[in-house]
């Protein structure tokens, strides 16, 4: 008998870990706790019976600590009346919250648009117009797709070097619609 290591290893390791995960996902289904669950777990996309919660669900909890950074760059982004549209069951999403953490999260204002989410506008304007998750809409305009710190403080330094003092927001939409440009 080998070491432990390289029997893990071998060549049947790969469906070995296929079977461990299929037995996982089947015991998890069978927990009653994931029939009264809330928050949202990627798992669950692999189970057949797991019912909606009355109130929808929810995205996963944003544990990670904001960084200064990350509370400048919210600040910057609410300032422009920002909003981030997202699904909770987006993974992008969920990494463009845990990139932000807590603490900076608490400062934007996000919109749940999937259709079986807690508190979703799914049927609202701005949600059916979407092409994907998530959409940023800073100072009006729209800004597809998950963004770096580095992203964002490029367009917040755009946006802000161009907008007049004292503008409402919305500005920049109202531009770049008047120049016959679309967003980025």
């Amino acid at each position: 008998m080998g070491d432990s290591a390289s029997e893990i290893r071998g060549p049947d390791s790969s469906r070995r870990n296929t079977i461990a995960g299929l037995a996982a996902i089947i015991l998890a289904a069978k927990n009653p706790r994931i029939s009264r669950a809330t928050e949202w777990d990627p798992s669950f996309a692999f189970v057949d019976n797991v019912e909606t919660p009355k109130d929808g669900w929810e995205a996963p909890e944003v544990l990670t600590t904001s960084s200064d950074r990350a509370k400048q760059i919210a600040k910057r982004l609410s300032k422009l009346g920002t909003i981030m549209y997202g699904a909770y069951w987006c993974p992008h999403c969920n990494s463009q919250k845990s990139m932000f953490g807590k603490e900076a999260m608490r400062t934007i204002k996000y919109v749940e648009c999937a259709d079986d989410g807690k508190n979703s506008e799914f049927k609202s304007s701005a949600c059916t117009k979407l092409t994907g998750y998530p959409t940023w809409e800073i100072d009006g305009a729209e800004f597809p797709g998950e963004r770096s710190f580095e992203e964002f403080e490029a367009i917040l330094d755009t946006i802000e070097a161009a907008r007049p003092p004292g503008a409402d927001v919305g500005w920049t939409r109202r531009f770049l619609e008047g120049q016959g440009r679309k967003e980025q």
